[in-house]
């Protein structure tokens, strides 16, 4: 028995607590027994071979398929605008699978209260649960954490020019990368660069149809300047290797993001 899926860091520990749950549910369930019946179920001989295959995760090998484990329920809301009409028009639920469980993901400030996803039109609230999903999909790809390290890495952030639509996040081993997503052919979207430059900050580009704001669509034009365009920027110090984000995100984002989020995706409730 094998398996090519991989297990970073959080899910080991996910893993250890399980188990520890399972022989407080279990007396007389060894810690190792339950530890070696969960690799079991996750494709491997024993507990010894998931470690020992969860070991190279600092290279990964970009076509090994991501493990998504768990599934987070999101909720679609049409809102009605009209004064004394009913306050919702439509809601529905859909689910997306992730790589951990729902508590992982909501310290992303992109994540909204409650998981519910609000909007005027049935368009505009898919098109925020479709941002919710592109979200999910990069944190899944790439392992990066939520960060608030903005004062740090940024002590004018709040009316920095060339930041737009971004977000902080640091790796795994605490080191930093910001997310910064400008419109294509705008002054931030130049400036951005131009600032990485003069600083000694590392940038990487990434195709379009990679993001998680308002991305190109594969069919987009390679000129277009009404979408957004995703630059991944790391500082001198603690900065990290963007060149291996940018695989990991090639190789998995578009696999990663593939959910159907609209009314018809799962349980919907008029």
């Amino acid at each position: 028995m094998s398996s090519n899926r991989i297990h970073t860091p959080q899910q080991i520990a996910y893993l250890k607590r399980l188990a520890n749950k399972q022989k407080k549910a279990s007396p007389g369930l060894k810690h190792a027994s339950a530890l070696d019946q969960l690799a079991i179920e996750a494709g491997f001989l024993n507990w010894s071979l998931l470690k020992k295959a969860s070991g190279s995760n600092s290279t990964i090998n970009p076509s090994l398929t991501i493990s998504r484990d768990f599934k987070v329920r999101i909720s679609g809301w049409v809102l009605n605008q009209e004064v004394g009409g009913n306050r919702v028009k439509e809601f529905w639920h859909t689910h997306i699978p992730t790589r951990y469980e729902a508590k992982h993901y909501e310290s992303c400030k992109r994540i909204p209260e409650y998981w519910d996803v609000r909007g005027f039109s049935v368009e505009n609230t898919i098109h925020r649960m479709e941002q919710l999903r592109m979200n999910i999909a990069f944190m899944d790809a790439t392992e990066l954490l939520p960060s608030k390290a903005y004062a740090s890495l940024f002590p004018d952030y709040r009316s920095d020019a060339r930041l737009d639509h971004y977000c902080v996040w640091r790796t795994t081993d605490n080191k930093y990368v910001v997310s910064n997503e400008p419109y294509s052919g705008s002054d931030k979207y130049d400036g951005t660069k131009n600032w990485c430059e003069t600083n000694g900050w590392t940038w990487i580009e990434l195709p379009k149809g990679i993001g998680m704001h308002n991305t190109c669509s594969m069919n987009c034009p390679d000129n277009c300047t009404t979408h957004t365009a995703l630059i991944l920027m790391s500082p001198p110090k603690r900065g990290t290797d963007l060149k291996r984000l940018a695989e990991l995100l090639k190789s998995n984002f578009h696999d990663l993001n593939k959910t159907d989020v609209g009314p018809n995706s799962k349980q919907q409730i008029s």
